[in-house]
């Protein structure tokens, strides 16, 4: 809609509840937006991956040592897997043993106290 097209409301009330329902119209095509996001989402390929196989590559991506050869500078850590997606974050939050191993980098009390509640019974390693 055209700015000079739009009819030039009178009244406080009338302004307020066109203001209302074209916040109402807004949430609502967001809404639409958002669900359609969800759905273009379903169809990407890894996402047809079972939990249990993206949680075998996080652990590949984390703990191989094959990898340090070819990538020295690159130090994965299981935290970047919960910034990606919904799912993602998921996947790992419910696997303990990704949470188990701790880098020699100084961390902060409340940063060691959450990768133990991730770990949860699993024996925690430091390396």
């Amino acid at each position: 809609m055209r700015a000079e097209s739009v009819p030039i409301i009178q009244t406080l009330k009338a302004r307020e509840a066109a203001l209302s329902t074209a916040n109402q119209d807004i949430d609502a095509a967001k809404h639409l937006i958002l669900s359609m996001l969800m759905h273009r989402k379903i169809l990407v390929p890894i996402s047809i991956l079972p939990a249990e196989s993206l949680a075998r590559i996080f652990h590949f991506a984390v703990f191989s040592e094959s990898m340090q050869p070819c990538f020295p500078t690159l130090k994965l850590s299981c935290v970047y897997f919960t910034h990606v997606c919904r799912r993602w974050r998921q996947v790992a939050l419910n696997d303990p043993t990704l949470w188990t191993h701790f880098s020699d980098a100084p961390q902060n009390k409340e940063w060691i106290a959450e990768r133990l509640s991730r770990a949860r019974t699993w024996r925690v390693v430091a390396s």
